[in-house]
């Protein structure tokens, strides 16, 4: 399913009312508890951001479970962003929490996740193997690492690209005033043959 495209009516607890207007609330959905009432699981300390593929995997999990009938159990903290039809960036935060509260949720988006589509990052999030944590704090840091990389590449390639334009600049100058001073020699030389001519024409 693409998550950008409109979804069919269906039970008004599930009903897509389209895109989270600019200001409207989103709800903080299993802030600080769990499903059961205790503590909430230890989140990496990566940003929402680089899971943001698992989590709009869960979300349309979660759309879609609401859909069958049968319903297929869909964690009571994740309904109120069903009204949504693609995820705004604000929920992304509360969106985590439900599903990190979840573990029979977060293992269902689990099996159907490909790492070809949430990625490395969002992967390990939901598959939890021994040490994705850390696992996950690398990989987030290698991607800010190779972004900052590719940024550096990009400026010393800008850097060489305005040096160069600069010396051509100049050598395009430095060639125009030469010639300029060529044309302005020829130009006098020009006109001192036309002098003479006329000279001998009048003594003639």
């Amino acid at each position: 399913m693409s998550l950008s495209e409109p979804l069919p009516d269906a039970d008004d607890e599930a009903v897509v009312a389209g895109d989270a207007p600019d200001g409207a609330d989103v709800p903080d959905a299993a802030a600080g508890e769990s499903g059961d009432g205790g503590p909430a699981p230890t989140r990496p300390s990566v940003p929402d951001e680089a899971v943001r593929l698992a989590l709009e995997l869960a979300f349309g999990v979660a759309v879609l479970g609401s859909r069958q009938r049968p319903a297929l159990p869909v964690p009571s903290t994740l309904r109120p962003f069903l009204r949504f039809q693609k995820l705004p960036g604000a929920a992304l935060g509360p969106l985590r929490r439900a599903v990190e509260a979840d573990e029979a949720f977060r293992l269902r988006v689990a099996s159907v996740a490909d790492e070809s589509v949430v990625g490395r990052a969002g992967s390990l999030w939901l598959r939890r193997p021994e040490g994705w944590e850390e696992a996950l704090a690398d990989e987030v840091a290698g991607a800010v690492g190779s972004d900052a990389a590719a940024a550096e590449r990009r400026d010393r390639d800008e850097a060489v690209r305005a040096e160069r334009a600069e010396r051509a600049a100049a050598r395009a100058s430095a060639e125009l005033a030469v010639a300029a001073e060529a044309l302005a020699a020829e130009r006098e030389r020009a006109a001192a043959r036309e002098a003479a001519v006329a000279a001998e024409r009048v003594e003639a």
